[in-house]
């Protein structure tokens, strides 16, 4: 599992960002797993959630980004995805945007050695920031070429 539940806290005051952070890499994470059931594809169309969806990932960043962005990769193998995806101009001006600056990263950083599962927070094992960036672009390209294909 890539992160473990958060503790609970008392009151709205005590939580911290860490702790809201978490929550939504947990809430997106089990949404991913969701995604890949037809009835949830189909209720995700009817209640127009994708334009929602959308919306956090360009809000969203880090691993949160990455699971919001394999979710709509994989709503975006449906049509009507697939079509409200291609309307949102600037949801795919965000998806190249990932693109080159993941290859200007690249580029400066191909030297490096990635240590897939580098850091601990809060005793959870997380995925590296570059692990993370590189899922992250494999995700943009990927909803790329799915809707351009």
């Amino acid at each position: 599992k890539a992160v473990e539940p958060s503790e609970q806290t008392n009151s709205p005051d005590e939580r911290t960002a860490e702790n809201i952070d978490r929550d939504k890499i947990q809430l997106v994470e089990i949404l991913k797993g969701l995604v890949k059931h037809e009835k949830v594809k189909k209720e995700i169309l009817k209640q127009k959630t994708l334009r929602f969806l959308i919306e956090c990932s360009q809000k969203f960043h880090g691993l949160a980004k990455q699971f919001l962005l394999e979710c709509i990769w994989t709503l975006s193998f449906d049509q009507q995805a697939a079509q409200q995806i291609r309307q949102n101009s600037d949801f795919i001006s965000e998806l190249k945007n990932i693109l080159i600056s993941t290859v200007s990263d690249n580029q400066e950083n191909n030297l490096r050695f990635c240590n897939s599962f580098s850091r601990r927070r809060n005793s959870a094992v997380i995925p590296s920031d570059e692990v993370v960036n590189d899922e992250i672009h494999k995700m943009a390209d990927g909803l790329l070429w799915n809707l351009v294909k």
